[in-house]
């Protein structure tokens, strides 16, 4: 990404555990009451920012990392 800007793809392929994880499965359950639909989750990214000192993470769609994604369902962000 940007100057000072690391960002790691596909978290779930490198991490298979992190889909378990406590984590996400209090956003999961969360996410399914708020919806009151089940979920899943497709995809995982992490980007790590330095405060005050990285570059600006650009506005973008999340389809364009997410091929699964129809660009039309919903991300959610953990900082």
């Amino acid at each position: 990404s940007g100057r000072g800007v690391h960002e790691l793809n596909n978290l779930f392929e490198l991490m298979p555990t992190l889909s378990r994880s406590d984590v996400l499965t209090t956003i999961a359950s969360f996410c399914q009451r708020l919806l009151r639909a089940p979920i899943h989750f497709t995809y995982a990214n992490a980007i790590l920012k330095p405060a005050n000192g990285g570059a600006a993470v650009r506005p973008h769609q999340d389809c364009a990392y997410d091929r699964t994604s129809s660009c039309n369902d919903y991300t959610v962000w953990v900082p």
